[in-house]
């Protein structure tokens, strides 16, 4: 009975459906820097591309970039309060903290670090030896906090979803409850002919 609880709703194909066309979209997003030379990647193609090229890639990124996170941010708050009501504050918080903060102090501690030593070995500015003493000197100096890269956006969600837990305790603890999310239509009532 205890795992039937556990269970999630079913999965809802026009979300994922949404999810993976913004998702290509952030994809596409960032091979228009790496290819147009606009904006900053960790990557980018060193080649000249002719001007209209360069107004399709700004035009296709100023268009996306309006309003692709937005959505993707939207989703995820969506389903924030019927994954809280399910699981309570300390496994909703322990699972956000899993789910995203294990990934995004990954890429901050391990990921991010390497990418930017193999591609500073690539080019020919760094070596092996060196990669020790600027590894210790970025987590000493502390700005290997500002190295979330790509995964802003689960740090993001990390801290709003932090602040609502905290938020949805706040309010039990005073007695203030939330509205319902149970978003069912009231049945209609009978009718006699």
């Amino acid at each position: 009975m205890g795992a039937q609880n556990e269970q999630s709703a079913p999965r809802l194909a026009y979300i994922d459906n949404l999810k993976w066309v913004m998702i290509f979209m952030v994809v596409l997003d960032h091979a228009t820097v790496t290819y147009s030379g606009q904006g900053s990647w960790f990557y980018q193609q060193l080649s000249v591309i002719n001007p209209i090229a360069k107004l399709i890639f700004a035009f296709y990124s100023s268009f996306a970039e309006a309003f692709f996170m937005v959505i993707l941010f939207f989703v995820a708050a969506t389903f924030i309060p019927s994954s809280y009501d399910r699981k309570g504050f300390g496994k909703y918080v322990a699972d956000r903290c899993i789910r995203l903060g294990v990934p995004v102090l990954t890429f901050m501690f391990i990921l991010d670090p390497l990418i930017h030593f193999l591609l500073d070995l690539f080019a020919g500015r760094a070596s092996w030896s060196a990669f020790a003493s600027r590894y210790v000197s970025i987590i000493a100096s502390g700005s290997v906090l500002a190295r979330t890269g790509p995964l802003w956006f689960a740090l993001a969600l990390l801290v709003f979803s932090i602040v609502y837990a905290v938020a949805r305790l706040a309010m039990s603890g005073l007695g203030l409850r939330r509205p319902s999310t149970d978003r069912r239509m009231p049945s209609a009532p009978e009718r006699s002919i």
